[in-house]
C-alpha cells in the first residue's frame, strides 16, 4: 500500500526555517550551498537548481553508499552546506556520521519522507519451493529505499527538493519552481517511453543478484523470479545458490542481472553450467537520471529479448 508523508515531511520544513531565521536574500545574493549524497538525487537536484547553481555530489558514482569513506574535499563540500538531500540514514549510512554534526547549521531533507511518494517493502529473497516459483518471501523487510526507480517518485523528489530550497531560498521561488516543473514533465515523459519499451518483456521472468528493483518491477510490471543476494554487503549461502539455480532451470529464465560490485568469482558459481545470458543493471548509474534509467530499461530489454 502507498505511503503518505506529507504532514511530517512540510512540518520539519516549516519548523527548521523558522527557527534558523532565514532571510530572503538580496538580489544577486549566492545561492544556498547544496549537497546531494548520490548520482540520482544529485541529477534530479542539479535539474531543479539550474540556473542558481550546482549541488555537490558526496558519494561518487560506483562507491558504495554504506562502506564509503568522504575524501577531505566532500567533507569540506559538506560542511559548508546549507542544504543535503539524501534518501534515508540507512541508504546512505556512510554519512549518518559526517551529518550529526551539521545538525544546528544545515537542512537535511531525507527524500523518503517526501510528499506523494509510492512506498514499496523489499521484496526478499526467493526461494524456491518444489521446483516452482511460487517460493515464499524472507530476507529484508521494511521499507525498500530505492525510490528513484520509478520516475513518478523522482517527479515527487523534484517538488519536495524545490519545496527545501524555496525555504531556503525564498528569493529564487520562481526559479525553483519553474525548473522542478519542467523536470517532472520530462519524467512523465520519459514514464511513458520506458512504459512502452518495457512492455515488450513484461512477462518474461529474470534473475536480479540485488533486491534493488522493487520500484521499476512495480511500475512496469516486470517478472522478477529470484535474488541472488538479499542484502549487496552479504554473500548468499549454498543453499540460497542451489535454489536460484533450479529456480532457473525450471521456469525457463533467460537472463541473470548483475551488478559492477559484485565480484566475477560470485557471478561464475551461480551461472556455472547453466544456459544464462548474463548482463548489467546499475541502480546508481553514473550518467544522468535520464540516462540511467534508459540503461535500465535497455539492458533488461535487450538480454531479455536475446540481443546481447
Amino acid at each position: 500500500m502507498p505511503v503518505r508523508m506529507a504532514p511530517k515531511w512540510r512540518h520539519r520544513l516549516s519548523v527548521f526555517v523558522c527557527v534558523l531565521g532565514y532571510s530572503v536574500p538580496a538580489p544577486g545574493a549566492e545561492p544556498p550551498v547544496v549537497a546531494a549524497s548520490i548520482a540520482p538525487v544529485h541529477a534530479l537536484a542539479a535539474g531543479v537548481m539550474e540556473g542558481a547553481g550546482a549541488p555537490h555530489l558526496l558519494i561518487p558514482a560506483g562507491a558504495s553508499p554504506h562502506h564509503h569513506t568522504l575524501k577531505p574535499s566532500k567533507a569540506r563540500q559538506l560542511s559548508k552546506a546549507r542544504v543535503v538531500f539524501r534518501i534515508s540514514p540507512h541508504m546512505e549510512s556512510v554519512l549518518v556520521r559526517p551529518l550529526k554534526a551539521l545538525a544546528d547549521t544545515a537542512l537535511i531533507i531525507d527524500l523518503i519522507e517526501a510528499p506523494d511518494l509510492t512506498l514499496r517493502p523489499f521484496a526478499g529473497a526467493v526461494h524456491a519451493e518444489h521446483g516452482d516459483l511460487k517460493g515464499h518471501l524472507e530476507g529484508h523487510r521494511g521499507t525498500d529505499p530505492h525510490i528513484w526507480l520509478d520516475p513518478r517518485n523522482a517527479g515527487a523528489m523534484v517538488h519536495a527538493m524545490a519545496a527545501a530550497l524555496v525555504g531556503v531560498d525564498p528569493g529564487r521561488t520562481k526559479l525553483y519552481r519553474r525548473n522542478a516543473k519542467a523536470m517532472a514533465a520530462r519524467l512523465r515523459d520519459l514514464d511513458h517511453m520506458l512504459g512502452r519499451q518495457l512492455k515488450a518483456v513484461a512477462k518474461q521472468p529474470y534473475i536480479t543478484f540485488h533486491d534493488a528493483y522493487r520500484y521499476l518491477e512495480a511500475r512496469y510490471s516486470l517478472n522478477n523470479a529470484g535474488i541472488v543476494a538479499v542484502d549487496p554487503d552479504r554473500q548468499p549461502g549454498a543453499r540460497h545458490i542451489a535454489d536460484i539455480r533450479r529456480i532457473f532451470k525450471a521456469s525457463n529464465i533467460r537472463c541473470i542481472f548483475t551488478e559492477p560490485q559484485f565480484p566475477p568469482r560470485l557471478i561464475n558459481t551461480v551461472t556455472a553450467g547453466l544456459m544464462a545470458r548474463v548482463s548489467v543493471l546499475d541502480p546508481i548509474g553514473t550518467d544522468s537520471y535520464f540516462q540511467m534509467m534508459q540503461k535500465l530499461a535497455g539492458n533488461l530489454t535487450d538480454c531479455l529479448r536475446g540481443k546481447n
